[in-house]
């Protein structure tokens, strides 16, 4: 029966380990960045509807 060095299956396991931290710290960058986007998207609709309410109301604009 062939014996397994200790160090080289640690170094395997945490090189795994490190593999799938990586990985899932990727997917929570994309999410974070889908968010941000989707919430930009959101409010520049919203703004812009208000900028058009109010230049069709004749009142100035606020200042930015």
């Amino acid at each position: 029966m062939e014996s397994r060095d200790p160090i080289t299956e640690r170094g395997r396991f945490w090189r795994i380990a490190g593999e799938g931290a990586a990985f899932q710290a990727g997917s929570a960058a994309i999410d974070s960045a889908t968010i941000v986007a989707s919430l930009v998207f959101q409010l520049s609709e919203v703004y812009g509807r208000l900028g058009e309410r109010l230049r069709c109301s004749g009142r100035p604009l606020p200042a930015t």
